[in-house]
């Protein structure tokens, strides 16, 4: 109740009350129950594509709408995105985005793309190890149009 009280308030933008439900928040012990309730303060703050469907966010809904917007934002802004954000982005844009988002979506899968064959370029000592390439793969299995492109490529 404490969790959902401070996601409100920072919403909303009630810093003192945030603040002060953040320090009350600090004396619950750790748990997959408070992690999950501060899910939604989270993406307020950063949203990551990974984090909507926890939520319960479907794509082609209002709210999903709005959480594509949110992440092309920060996509555009460049704000603290993780050395593997291409992925991300891609499934994100794969599952909830529009054709209105076409070209950022294809823009991802040229990074991903790029990163790919950049892991398969080494011979020897300078070969990417079998675990980057696995979490490589890992990564593009869940975007069914990378998947795709990476079937077709393979068939060439």
């Amino acid at each position: 109740m404490v969790a959902a009280e401070y996601v409100e308030a920072r919403r909303e933008g009630r810093r003192r009350e945030a603040a002060e439900l953040a320090e009350e928040l600090e004396d619950f012990p750790p748990s997959l129950e408070k992690a999950v309730s501060l899910v939604p303060a989270r993406i307020l703050q950063q949203p990551t594509p990974e984090l909507y469907p926890i939520l319960g966010i479907e794509p082609r809904t209002p709210e999903g709408r709005n959480a594509v917007v949110a992440v092309v934002a920060r996509d555009h802004n460049a704000q603290d995105l993780p050395a593997d954000w291409s992925y991300s982005l891609a499934w994100f844009l794969d599952l909830y985005g529009s054709a209105t988002e076409a070209g950022r979506l294809d823009g991802a899968l040229a990074e991903c793309a790029t990163h790919m064959i950049a892991l398969g370029t080494g011979e020897g000592e300078a070969a990417a190890p079998v675990e980057d390439i696995g979490y490589a793969l890992w990564r593009c299995s869940r975007s069914p149009k990378l998947i795709g492109d990476l079937r077709r490529e393979s068939l060439r």
